[in-house]
């Protein structure tokens, strides 16, 4: 997580249009972030069969 000075500092740098899809892409990059994270978990455990 990015601290809220910092954003708050780029919210009034850049605007609130700016920051808004500032934030937009920080969660879009949570995610894929989370399923790359998903994928190397699932390609790593063994699989048993039966």
């Amino acid at each position: 997580m990015t601290g809220s000075d910092f954003f708050k500092r780029f919210n009034d740098e850049y605007g609130h249009q700016a920051a808004d899809e500032c934030l937009h892409r920080v969660v879009q990059a949570q995610r894929l972030f989370q399923a790359v994270r998903t994928l190397q978990i699932l390609m790593y455990r063994p699989i048993t069969v039966w």
